[in-house]
């Protein structure tokens, strides 16, 4: 095919040229923590969502795993895959989803 311009560049991926730590990006324990203890936090002290911040919460290893995420949707293949390969991610997963079900019945 001539007049066809050959795309270069980290976004420019087939699947067989792609590799996991191309797209994914695992939780860490700390960053785990940092979720729980936030969680735990918002049981506590219920706040509509509307008034939270993401300031309003110490989250290092989180901010940390986000600008890696960030990263790749802006400057590698453009879509990232957030999870963890072990059981607390469940556990985690488990509270953020309660909390939400508590937070959407009190609106």
């Amino acid at each position: 095919m001539t007049g066809m311009t050959r795309i270069e560049g980290p976004s420019a991926w087939v699947g067989c040229s792609l590799h996991p730590e191309d797209y994914r990006v695992e939780l860490s324990a700390a960053c785990h923590d940092e979720i729980r203890r936030a969680v735990d936090e918002l049981r506590a002290f219920p706040l509509p969502t509307i008034v939270l911040r993401p300031e309003d919460f110490a989250m290092p290893a989180c901010r940390e795993q986000m600008a890696r995420v960030r990263h790749i949707l802006e400057r590698g293949a453009r879509f990232a895959i957030v999870g963890s390969g072990n059981a607390r991610s469940s556990s985690t997963a488990r509270r953020i989803s309660s909390w939400q079900a508590a937070e959407s019945s009190t609106r």
